[in-house]
């Protein structure tokens, strides 16, 4: 048995993980609305899942490297960590009624940044930052859309001394967040502070291994 299949068996044993999921496609199947093949469906809803079942899961996670952190498992950055109540609205948004339910929202909280990359998304479309109030209104509206995953960006965000708070608001409403980051400004103190205002990921971008071709990329010297 490979790595990969013993995590999945692991996660398939624990009803921490299995129990959300299996109640929606329940209520689901109630009402008339079939998610997967009734095969893995009758597989999975057993004590031990059965091979066929396992097997479809392997392959839906094709070229995923199942992780895990802080007693939690990492698919990747567009799944909540799980188990966990991010995670678990994902599957009850399936529920609602609604056509569709966003699962992650990634918001450019500012389009200052210390950097001038020749590939930036943002640039030549700063317009000013919006005050905290305002963003705190709109992580909570996409809340009530069902968002399980908010991805804080820029510019550089970083750059917004009230960051924390905003990353405390989404933490606060059971949303896993992640703050995208050139780097700039990232010290460990202020790390630490997000840490505790409820931040789970940090993603850094690196353009290349070598600091000349970085710093180039991101057109700023000692960027790397």
């Amino acid at each position: 048995m490979n790595r990969q299949w013993f995590k999945l068996l692991c996660i398939a044993l624990d009803p921490r993980v299995t129990a959300t999921p299996l109640r929606v496609l329940r209520q689901l199947r109630a009402r008339g609305i079939r998610r997967m093949p009734e095969e893995v469906f009758h597989g999975l809803n057993r004590i031990v899942p059965r091979p066929r079942a396992m097997s479809f899961i392997m392959e839906w996670l094709d070229g995923e490297l199942l992780t895990r952190h802080r007693g939690r498992w990492v698919v990747n950055s567009f799944i909540p960590p799980f188990p966990g109540p991010a995670y678990e609205r994902m599957f009850s948004n399936l529920l609602t009624g609604r056509h569709l339910s966003p699962v992650s929202a990634f918001l450019a909280v500012t389009d200052a940044c210390s950097y001038g990359c020749r590939h930036c998304s943002y640039r030549n479309r700063g317009h000013g930052d919006l005050g905290v109030d305002r963003w705190r209104s709109i992580i909570g509206q996409l809340t009530d859309l069902g968002v399980s995953i908010i991805g804080f960006t820029g510019g550089e965000p970083l750059l917004r001394n009230d960051l924390d708070s905003l990353v405390a608001e989404a933490a606060r409403r059971n949303i896993t967040t992640i703050l995208f980051t050139s780097g700039a400004g990232a010290t460990a103190a202020r790390i630490h502070a997000l840490m505790r205002a409820g931040l789970w990921a940090c993603c850094v971008s690196l353009d290349d291994d070598h600091a000349e071709g970085h710093d180039r990329a991101r057109g700023f010297a000692g960027a790397f």
